[in-house]
C-alpha cells in the first residue's frame, strides 16, 4: 500500500500491514521452531521452554513442539507486525498532514 506525500520533503512510504506481519510471523515462528529444537537437542534454555509452553499449547522441546511452536509463532507475530504496520501508517498519515500545511505555508 504505497500512499501519496508532500514531494517537498519526500514524506511518501506507507507499510503494507500484511507483508509486515508475514515478515514478522515468519520470523517468529523460526525462531520459536529453533529455540524448541535446540532445547531438545542440547536442554539449555528448559526453564523458559516450560514457561513459553504455558502460554502455548503444545509447544516444547521436541521435534513436533517446534513445529507447533512455529505455527504459534507464525500467528502470534502476523498479528503484531500487523498492528505494529497499521498504527505507523496511522501515525505516518497524520505526520505527513502537518508536513504538507507547513510546505504549503512555505510556497508563498
Amino acid at each position: 500500500m504505497m500512499g501519496g506525500g508532500c514531494e517537498k520533503c519526500g514524506c511518501k512510504t506507507f507499510l503494507c500491514p500484511v507483508s509486515l506481519g508475514l515478515a514478522v510471523g515468519i520470523t517468529s515462528g523460526l525462531g520459536m521452531m529453533l529455540f524448541a529444537w535446540m532445547a531438545a537437542y542440547n536442554g539449555h534454555g528448559m526453564a523458559m521452554m516450560d514457561q513459553y509452553a504455558t502460554l502455548y499449547t503444545g509447544y516444547g522441546a521436541s521435534f513436533g513442539g517446534g513445529v507447533v511452536g512455529a505455527i504459534w509463532g507464525l500467528m502470534s507475530g502476523f498479528i503484531c507486525g500487523a498492528v505494529i504496520g497499521l498504527i505507523y501508517n496511522c501515525v505516518h498519515k497524520m505526520c505527513m498532514s502537518r508536513c504538507e500545511s507547513s510546505c504549503n505555508k512555505n510556497k508563498v
